[in-house]
């Protein structure tokens, strides 16, 4: 568990123990009044594991392969060099990408 969600779990301990609103512990967390509802509740319905992401240790489903990514990296550094990130972007588009 990372620190955020170390703190996340402090909070709302405090929340559900009735020492601490849900107003003032989305102003603790800086998170909309509305979140931090969803995650009281969340918390409350599937205990800790509710307060880490659930894509959490999953690949991006749109990330490109390792080979895509290297051909990538080669063209920038060979045929495209010297161009800014936009037209990078463009170039490698234009090419199939």
């Amino acid at each position: 568990m990372d620190r955020r969600a170390q703190q996340r779990l402090y909070v709302l301990n405090h929340v559900l123990a009735h020492e601490l609103t849900v107003e003032a512990a989305a102003q603790v967390l800086e998170l909309p009044i509305c979140q931090t509802r969803r995650l009281v509740e969340r918390y409350r319905s599937a205990g800790v594991g509710g307060l880490v992401h659930g894509n959490r240790g999953r690949i991006p489903v749109d990330r490109l392969g390792d080979a895509t990514q290297a051909r990538v990296v080669e063209l920038a550094q060979t045929t495209y060099a010297g161009f800014n990130p936009v037209h990078l972007a463009n170039a490698l588009a234009t090419a199939g990408f």
